[in-house]
C-alpha cells in the first residue's frame, strides 16, 4: 500500500489556543512538522517548526489578502515539502484565524499528492464563545480582516470552524460556553478538553468532506440543556412571501446561531439557504439544492456565466422543498419568540389547501435577497 502522510488542520478564533494545540500535537508520539499561518494586512507569515525548532519563519506579500486566497495559492503548496521530504510521519496545519476550515479542506485533499486529511480540529475557549457566537462583533471590528470587503461577523467565522469540526477541543471553565458549543458540534464530532486531544485521535483517521458538508447541509441538533438550547423548526409549507420579510427579524434577530433551508410558492423552483450568527441573516438561493429539486443542469435556463435565461416553458418541479430552521440560542425566551415567529410566517393551512396555482407570476418583496426571478 502506497504511504500517505496524514495531515490535521488545526483552526481557532483564538491564535493562542491555536498555536498551543498545535504545539502538543507537534511533541506527540509521532514525528511531527507544524506549519503555523498567520494574516495581517497583505503579509502571509508562515512559520515551520518540528521538535528540534524553527525551520523557516517566512513573510509573504499577497496581491489578494484573503485567508482563503492565502492558503489556495501560498500555504497548501508549500504542504508538498514535507510530504516529499519523508522525515515526518505527520503534518499539522495551522490555519489563521478568520480562515473557513470547510473550504480548506477541500483544497487540501485535492492538492497534495501523498498525503491525506485527517481530523479538521477546532480550539475554542468557553470563556469567550458565548460574546463571539452570538454577540455583533464583525472580523473588521476586532481588527482581524485582511481587507475591506471582509464583512463577516466573529459569530459566523467561529460557527463555521466548530460547526465542521471532526474534534472540538473546549474547556469546561464557563458551563454556558461550553453547553452552546456541544450544541453547535457535529453529532459524531469528538469533544474534549485542550489538554486531552491525543495523537492517535487526531492523525489515526480520515477525514470525508462529503460527510463533513452533510453535516452542514442537515445539521443535527443535540438534547438541550439548562445553559444552551437548540429548537428544530420544520414543515412541508413554505414562507408566505409578504409575512416572512415583515417578521424575518423575529426569526432572525438577536443572540442566535440559525441555519437551514427554507422556500416560497413564489419561487417554487428555488431552495433557499438561511444562514445566521453574530447578529447578522443571510438568505440566499442555493443553487445546487435548487437544481437537485427541479432536475436542471447549470445550463438549463441560463448559462453558468450568468447569461440571461432561455426563453421557453418553467420545468416542471419534481420535488417540493420543505421548510426547516435550527435555531441555537441561550435565553429561553427567544426560542419562544422564534416558534411563534416560524409559524407565523408560514402559509395557513387553508392558504396551503389552494396550492401554488394562486402564486403564478404574482410578485414578492424578495429580489433584493433571492435575485430576479426568471421569466
Amino acid at each position: 500500500m502506497t504511504h500517505s502522510t496524514p495531515i490535521a488542520i488545526v483552526a481557532s478564533m483564538d491564535p493562542v489556543l491555536r498555536d498551543g494545540l498545535a504545539a502538543s500535537l507537534m511533541l506527540g508520539a509521532r514525528r511531527t512538522v507544524t506549519l503555523r499561518h498567520n494574516l495581517t494586512g497583505h503579509t502571509l507569515r508562515r512559520v515551520v517548526s518540528d521538535s528540534t525548532g524553527i525551520l523557516d519563519d517566512t513573510a509573504i506579500h499577497l496581491e489578494h489578502p484573503c485567508s482563503t486566497c492565502a492558503m489556495s495559492t501560498e500555504a497548501i503548496p508549500t504542504l508538498r515539502s514535507p510530504v516529499d521530504a519523508g522525515r515526518w510521519e505527520a503534518i499539522v496545519l495551522a490555519v489563521p484565524v478568520t480562515a473557513d476550515p470547510h473550504v480548506i479542506a477541500h483544497l487540501l485533499s485535492a492538492s497534495v499528492p501523498g498525503a491525506h486529511l485527517a481530523r479538521v480540529v477546532t480550539a475554542v475557549d468557553s470563556r469567550t464563545v458565548q460574546n463571539d457566537l452570538l454577540g455583533d462583533d464583525t472580523v473588521a471590528e476586532r481588527g482581524l480582516t485582511a481587507s475591506g470587503a471582509d464583512e463577516r461577523s466573529i459569530g459566523e467565522v467561529l460557527a463555521a470552524q466548530v460547526e465542521y469540526a471532526d474534534i472540538v477541543a473546549v474547556d469546561e471553565e464557563d458551563p454556558v460556553g461550553h453547553d452552546l458549543v456541544a450544541q453547535l458540534a457535529a453529532a459524531d464530532a469528538i469533544l474534549t478538553d485542550h489538554y486531552d486531544v491525543d495523537d492517535e485521535a487526531v492523525f489515526g483517521h480520515r477525514h470525508s468532506c462529503d460527510s463533513a458538508h452533510s453535516r452542514l447541509v442537515r445539521p443535527h441538533a443535540h438534547p438541550s440543556t439548562a445553559h444552551a438550547w437548540t429548537i428544530e423548526l420544520e414543515d412541508e409549507r413554505p414562507f408566505h412571501p409578504d409575512r416572512l420579510v415583515e417578521n424575518i427579524e423575529w426569526i432572525g434577530a438577536g443572540r442566535l446561531r440559525a441555519r437551514g433551508e427554507f422556500w416560497v410558492p413564489t419561487r417554487p423552483h428555488s431552495v433557499c439557504r438561511w444562514e445566521g450568527a453574530g447578529g447578522q441573516l443571510a438568505i440566499g438561493v442555493d443553487a445546487e439544492q435548487s437544481e437537485a429539486r427541479t432536475g436542471l443542469g447549470r445550463d438549463a435556463g441560463g448559462g453558468a456565466d450568468g447569461a440571461a435565461p432561455t426563453p421557453g416553458p418553467v420545468p416542471a418541479v419534481t420535488a417540493l422543498p420543505r421548510t426547516r430552521l435550527v435555531i441555537t440560542g441561550v435565553d429561553p425566551a427567544d426560542a419562544a419568540r422564534v416558534r411563534q415567529a416560524f409559524q407565523t410566517c408560514l402559509l395557513t393551512e387553508e392558504e396551503w389547501a389552494d396550492g401554488l396555482a394562486p402564486w403564478l407570476g404574482r410578485a414578492d418583496a424578495l429580489d433584493p435577497w433571492l435575485g430576479q426571478r426568471a421569466a
